[in-house]
């Protein structure tokens, strides 16, 4: 790769409001609960969704940081960190509101090292539906 290229910042330029922009209509695409929305807990804390396993999902762990959002192209993200034990899916409701979250993808798509760029997308708000929701399974 050229040494101009190698040494090019990876900022948020024209090219990749582009790409983050094609990604949030991909993105905004999807229905329900997506690794990346964010789940308002009883405490009034927030926490982020982190891995999908179809009828059930995870969200960060509280105590061990955000951790990281990768923005694929697909309009789907892939987290890294620690995990919370899962909640099932049917008991979650959309509040409506939605929270700014932090992901990244790699500047005009070239993955390389050092080639990240951050942006916050709209990412949705959830609930617990009832006074159940909240038992998840012992880890």
């Amino acid at each position: 790769m050229d040494a101009a290229v190698m040494a090019r910042p990876a900022v948020m330029d024209d090219v990749n409001v582009a790409l983050r922009d094609a990604r949030v209509a991909r993105w905004n695409a999807r229905s329900g609960p997506r690794v990346g929305d964010f789940l308002l807990r009883r405490d009034g804390t927030l926490a982020r969704f982190t891995y999908d396993h179809g009828p059930v999902i995870q969200t960060t762990a509280k105590g061990f940081g955000p951790g990281s959002f990768y923005f694929a192209d697909d309009g789907t993200m892939d987290y890294s960190g620690a995990l919370d034990p899962w909640l099932t899916k049917m008991r979650l409701e959309d509040t409506g509101e939605f929270e700014d979250g932090a992901c990244w993808f790699f500047s005009h798509d070239e993955a390389r090292a050092h080639n990240g760029v951050t942006c916050v997308v709209p990412c949705r708000v959830y609930r617990l539906k009832d006074e159940w929701a909240d038992l998840v399974r012992a880890a």
